[in-house]
């Protein structure tokens, strides 16, 4: 019997790595003589470079850029191990978990540092680059990132409009001839599970901007700017991209790397291609995967939900062990054979997600002694 540990991370509590190898520790108390291989995944969002990097023997690169609250700070990008393709996270230099909770207003947060990244990478002799889009605290169509690359972006006066999600309110005029002429010779896709365009009903800010900070009484206002930002760039450019899937993703990032010629890929379905993720499955019996809560949403294309996609082609069973589970889920039983919640009593969130390892583990233990007790039964 062979078992596959594929799950997304815990966000906030513990890596895709982490969550793989507290199962697989489970698997080896429990069942001793049971097969396991582990495939930590990552959608492009938290975890990204340390899967990529791991998985293909590569390594990380540390780098200070500018901080999504304009501070200085120190992150980093990985190098595969191919020595040519870098990737990046804005997780790591743009992210909701950088930002605390008093200071989650997307008017205030920039997206510059992610472009002093890029720029430090090309001139560090990459011109590969996957950039992982999930996980961003940002609001601001990118417009930090192009002014990072050499964009210049101006108000009604002349004046250069700054480079933080406020800046999309005060643009009139954009000058894109400045930009880093070495982005010509690059490659770049993002990696994204999201499809949504940039404005309207779908978009960035309506569908995201509340949990970023944004009122929802506001989301009018920011949306009308998002889209004039838009068009005055559409018009440089001489492209139509604001209605692209994905140019929604990371609170408009999508856009603005589609500006610089980026392409976008599925977050999941790539880092499963350098997992060999399609060929670990059709070899299992079982597979394991989780996330840190299992909910409708899963149902939109995340991690657990690409797996069990994709395991159905080979007809493999897939158990979903998350850190907690929605209420109703009636319509992920169609989807996988089995979901559980690791949180074994009633805790403060803040309590689950300290004690995500032990829970984890325990429940873990449980599931493998259910399934060797059935493996022996059915022999």
């Amino acid at each position: 019997m062979r078992i596959l540990i594929a799950p997304d991370s815990f966000k906030g509590s513990l890596s895709a790595i982490e969550v793989a190898n507290t199962i697989k520790e489970a698997a080896a108390i429990e069942w001793p003589e049971l097969e396991c291989t582990t495939a930590p995944l990552a959608d492009g969002g938290e975890g990204t470079i340390d899967t990529l990097v791991l998985t293909t023997g590569g390594q990380k690169i540390p780098v200070k850029v500018t901080g999504p609250l304009g501070n200085q700070i120190l992150t980093h990008y990985g190098v595969l191990g191919d020595r040519q393709t870098v990737v990046m996270e804005m997780a790591n230099v743009a992210g909701f978990a950088m930002i605390p909770d008093l200071s989650r207003n997307p008017r205030v947060l920039t997206t510059y540092g992610v472009g002093e990244l890029l720029i430090t990478a090309i001139e560090d002799g990459y011109q590969h680059f996957i950039i992982g889009l999930g996980g961003s605290a940002t609001n601001d169509g990118g417009i930090g990132f192009l002014q990072a690359l050499g964009a210049e972006f101006y108000d009604e006066d002349g004046n250069e409009t700054g480079v933080d999600g406020q800046a999309i309110f005060k643009l009139q005029k954009a000058d894109l001839s400045h930009l880093d002429q070495r982005l010509q010779t690059c490659s770049i896709v993002i990696a994204s599970d999201v499809d949504n365009p940039l404005c309207g009903k779908n978009g960035a800010t309506a569908i995201y901007g509340p949990q970023k900070g944004i009122k929802k009484s506001e989301t009018l206002m920011w949306d009308t700017a998002m889209q004039r930002y838009a068009t005055i760039i559409e018009k440089e450019v001489n492209r139509n991209l604001q209605y692209e899937p994905g140019s929604g993703a990371a609170g408009g990032m999508g856009f603005a790397a589609m500006v610089i010629g980026a392409k976008r890929k599925s977050g999941a379905e790539l880092v499963g291609s350098y997992l060999n993720l399609k060929e670990k499955i059709s070899q299992s019996t079982f597979i394991i995967t989780g996330e840190g809560r299992t909910d409708e949403q899963t149902m939109k294309g995340k991690l657990p939900f690409y797996v069990a996609h994709t395991a159905a082609k080979y007809r493999v069973p897939v158990i979903v062990l998350s850190g907690s589970l929605d209420a109703n889920i009636d319509e992920l039983n169609h989807v996988f054979t089995s979901l559980h919640s690791i949180i074994p009593a009633p805790f403060p969130i803040n309590e689950v997600m300290e004690n995500a390892k032990p829970f984890l583990l325990q429940a873990a233990r449980q599931l493998f002694r259910t399934m060797r007790m059935a493996w022996k039964l059915s022999k």
